[in-house]
């Protein structure tokens, strides 16, 4: 005897939610048999509605993977076409709509692996969060665990980061420093290069210039002025989330390696054994261009730590684009200090 297939009770929510569409859907087609928009709204229903529904209810609660939804928008355009009445069969196959149709399905299948990518980030985050007290840490593993770690997520995890240090750290200078009291020590690195005064001094000078050049451009173009004042506030937004993150992330060293965090300029994470020496010069070093492209620093400053590695490793810099690479210059209040503690660790 073979038994009665079960369904869930979402899989029933959606068998009837996708029968009151059509039914209803029907009842319409019957009253409003000449109504040139009728095509649009039962479209919309049996391409976006229905498929929405699908995944909400069935395929999300089960945990299938999106490509089981792909076919459900040319289903729907199928069931459309025979409840259409023929006056409007035409009206829709004959426009536009093949198009438009390769369009929104595409659209919409974009649309839900994006919010399917945003939970399982959100999910992670949580995740992270409960053993790691510093967000913006959190924030930047939780996108490269669940995206990985190509140059589109490095900009995806650096604007990110940027949004969060800009709009929603301001309450996290009391939970930083209650971490820094705890195993390992801390240095920083932007008050020396007084990086608060500079940015403030940089704003300035940026919001005159992009007024004056946003007025003398809408002269000739206003699109192209509102282009460029779009990226000076961004370039504002840049500078203080740098100067924010700087400000709350010091550079952390304990008996596991050193953890760079230099703003959002530098990111890299370094086990002892990585390290082959580490140095500093109380006049820095001068770089010239072929040292500052095979090495990584923080680009601002004049550097007055050097670290040699081992082997490559990969280090993150502007927009958090990974580099590979075995020399490291830093820029650090206190370059003695960190380099004695540093060279104490190696020797262990």
């Amino acid at each position: 005897m073979v038994s009665p297939l079960k369904l869930s009770r979402s899989t029933y929510w959606f068998i009837g939610a996708a029968l009151l569409i059509l039914s209803v859907d029907s009842a319409v087609v019957h009253t409003l048999k000449d109504e040139p928009l009728l095509a649009y709204a039962i479209l919309f229903d049996f391409i976006l509605v229905v498929p929405l529904l699908y995944w909400l209810l069935v395929i999300r609660r089960s945990g299938r993977k999106l490509k089981a939804l792909l076919p459900l928008p040319v289903l729907g355009a199928l069931a459309a076409w025979f409840i259409l009445p023929s006056s409007l069969k035409g009206t829709v196959w004959h426009t536009i709509w093949p198009i438009e149709l390769l369009i929104v399905t595409a659209e919409a299948a974009i649309i839900f692996y994006e919010a399917r990518l945003i939970v399982r980030v959100v999910k992670k985050f949580r995740l992270i969060r409960r053993a790691e007290s510093n967000t913006g840490e959190a924030i930047r593993l939780a996108v490269q665990e669940v995206l990985g770690t190509g140059k589109l997520t490095s900009v995806i995890t650096h604007d990110a980061s940027m949004i969060y240090y800009l709009f929603f750290s301001w309450g996290a200078r009391k939970r930083m420093l209650l971490q820094t009291e705890g195993e390992g020590y801390s240095f920083t690195y932007h008050k020396e290069t007084n990086q608060v005064m500079m940015a403030a001094f940089a704003t300035k000078i940026i919001v005159m210039e992009s007024v004056v050049v946003h007025l003398l451009l809408a002269m000739w173009s206003p699109l192209a002025a509102w282009i460029v004042t779009i990226s000076e506030i961004w370039l504002l937004m840049l500078l203080w989330a740098d100067t924010r993150a700087a400000v709350l992330q010091p550079i952390r060293m304990d008996s596991n390696g050193l953890r760079l965090r230099y703003g959002l300029r530098l990111q890299g994470d370094l086990q002892w054994s990585d390290i082959s020496s580490i140095e500093w010069a109380k006049a820095g070093y001068e770089l010239d261009d072929a040292e500052r492209k095979r090495s990584a620093g923080p680009v601002l400053g004049t550097p007055n730590v050097k670290l040699e590695l081992h082997r490559e490793k990969r280090i993150e810099g502007l927009l958090f684009l990974p580099k590979q690479t075995r020399i490291i210059y830093l820029t650090v209040d206190e370059p003695q200090k960190l380099v004695e503690q540093a060279r104490v660790y190696t020797a262990q």
